[in-house]
C-alpha cells in the first residue's frame, strides 16, 4: 500500500524530485493521521495520496511539508470533493454550526439560511470554469479559519445583492402566454396581471428552502444527488420534494387567481392548464431574476 500511496503523490506532485524511503514512510504517516483525525475510514487512500501531492509546491521538501499540514481537515475536505457520504454528513453538520457562530459575530443571522446554502453550493460543487472552493483548501491552516473568511465574504455579498435586486416576475406569466394562439392571446389580455400577481403571491408563499430547490433545478440543472448534499436529503427524497413544490406553487396560484377573479371555474381551469403547460420554461426565466445560489 505503501508504494501506491507513494506513486500517487509522485505522479500528482509538479516536481521531478526522486522518491525516497523518507518520504514513503511521512507519507504513509500522514494518510494514517488524517484517518485518525477525520474518523473516517472508507476513503480511499491512494486517491487522498494524490490530493496530498497536487498540493504540495513544487520547491517545498515533501516531508517538511506533510509534517506541517492540518491532514484531518483536509482529509475531510477531500472526503466531500469525493461524494463520500459519511464525510458530506459530517462536513455539513459542521459547516451548519459555524455558519451561525460566524455570523452571529457580524450581526447577519438574518441571512443564515441563505448563506448556508448558497456557500455549501460554492464550496461542493464546480461551476463553470471554477473549482469547488474546497479544491482551493490546502491543509495549511485549520479548515474552520478558512471556512470563517469564506462565511462572512458570502454574507457580506448577499447582502449587498439583496439590497439592489429584486424578482421580476413578469418573466414568468409572458412567456407562458408568449407566440400564444387566439384563445391565449385572449386570456393573456384579459387575466395577464392578475395571473401575474397570483403568481408571485405563491412563490412568495414557498419557503426559502422550496425556492432554492426550484432554482436548483431548473436554472442550476443539478442531478438529483446534488441537490441532496446542498440541502442535507436523499437524492430520492429530493426528487418527490421538487414534485410537491411544483404541485404546490400551482395550487396556490389557482388559489389567488379564484380570490381575484371572477370567472367560471372552466375558464379559471383553462388559465391555469395554460400557464402549467409552460410552467418548466417559465421558471427558468423567473428564477434567473432571482439573486443566483452560487
Amino acid at each position: 500500500m505503501s508504494d501506491g500511496l507513494l506513486e500517487a503523490f509522485l505522479r500528482a506532485w509538479s516536481s521531478d524530485a526522486p522518491a525516497s524511503e523518507a518520504l514513503s514512510t511521512a507519507l504513509r504517516d500522514a494518510v494514517a493521521e488524517a484517518e485518525e483525525a477525520s474518523g473516517l475510514h472508507h476513503v480511499d487512500p491512494v486517491a487522498f495520496a494524490a490530493h496530498l501531492g497536487a498540493r504540495t509546491p513544487e520547491d517545498a521538501d515533501p516531508v517538511e511539508h506533510l509534517a506541517g499540514l492540518r491532514t484531518g481537515d483536509l482529509h475531510l475536505a477531500f472526503a466531500c470533493l469525493s461524494g463520500n457520504d459519511e464525510g458530506v454528513n459530517l462536513f455539513v453538520a459542521r459547516f451548519g454550526q459555524l455558519v451561525d457562530v460566524s455570523l452571529a459575530k457580524i450581526r447577519l443571522t438574518n441571512v443564515s439560511d441563505d448563506v448556508r446554502q448558497s456557500l455549501l453550493d460554492r464550496l461542493l460543487l464546480p461551476r463553470d470554469d471554477r473549482p469547488a472552493a474546497l479544491e482551493l483548501y490546502s491543509g495549511r491552516g485549520p479548515l474552520n479559519a478558512y471556512l470563517r473568511v469564506a462565511v462572512t465574504r458570502e454574507a457580506i455579498r448577499l447582502t449587498r445583492q439583496r439590497e439592489r435586486e429584486r424578482p421580476d416576475t413578469d418573466a414568468l406569466i409572458d412567456k407562458a402566454v408568449s407566440d400564444a394562439d387566439p384563445e391565449t392571446a385572449a386570456l393573456k389580455a384579459r387575466y395577464g396581471p392578475v395571473v401575474k400577481a397570483s403568481f408571485q403571491k405563491a412563490l412568495d408563499e414557498l419557503s426559502a428552502r422550496d425556492r432554492r430547490l426550484l432554482r436548483y433545478h431548473y436554472v442550476e440543472s443539478l442531478t438529483t444527488r446534488q441537490m441532496g448534499v446542498l440541502l442535507s436529503m436523499h437524492s430520492s427524497t429530493v426528487t418527490r420534494q421538487l414534485a410537491q413544490t411544483r404541485a404546490r406553487l400551482l395550487q396556490l396560484a389557482r388559489r389567488h387567481m379564484a380570490e381575484a377573479l371572477e370567472a367560471a371555474d372552466v375558464e379559471l381551469t383553462s388559465i391555469v392548464q395554460l400557464v402549467e403547460s409552460q410552467l418548466d420554461l417559465s421558471l427558468v426565466r423567473l428564477l434567473q431574476t432571482r439573486p443566483p445560489a452560487k
